[in-house]
């Protein structure tokens, strides 16, 4: 969300984030690893302000060239490593360190995971 620039009505934002972005990724992830995981179902969907909808448009295009650089796709790839054994310690040091983090709006469902 800090990549989007969007601060109202956040929690309807980590829904759609989640939903858009992050929610096939991680049930294909799942699927694939034999792993259960329940996440928040999202809320009531409002109806958002143009201004925001321009800025999530904007950041749609944005995103294919900066996925390496947003944190919670970096939580997801090194979750992904993880999952399949490659550097085992190496990469769970890695997410708890990354986790210690207190990083402003990131999406409690892709954080969830990760833990």
């Amino acid at each position: 969300l800090s990549f989007m620039k969007i601060s109202d009505n956040i929690e309807y934002y980590f829904d759609y984030q989640f939903d858009k972005y992050f929610k096939k990724q991680i049930e294909k992830m799942c699927k694939k690893y034999k792993v259960n995981f329940n996440y928040e179902k999202p809320r009531k969907l409002k109806k958002i302000k143009t201004s925001d909808k321009i800025r999530m448009e904007n950041a749609e295009m944005k995103l294919s060239d900066n996925k390496e650089n947003i944190f919670e796709f970096i939580l997801l790839d090194i979750a992904k490593k993880i999952l399949k054994d490659k550097e085992l310690h190496f990469n769970y040091y890695t997410l708890t360190q990354l986790l210690s983090h207190n990083i402003y709006l990131l999406n409690t469902n892709v954080i969830k995971l990760s833990d």
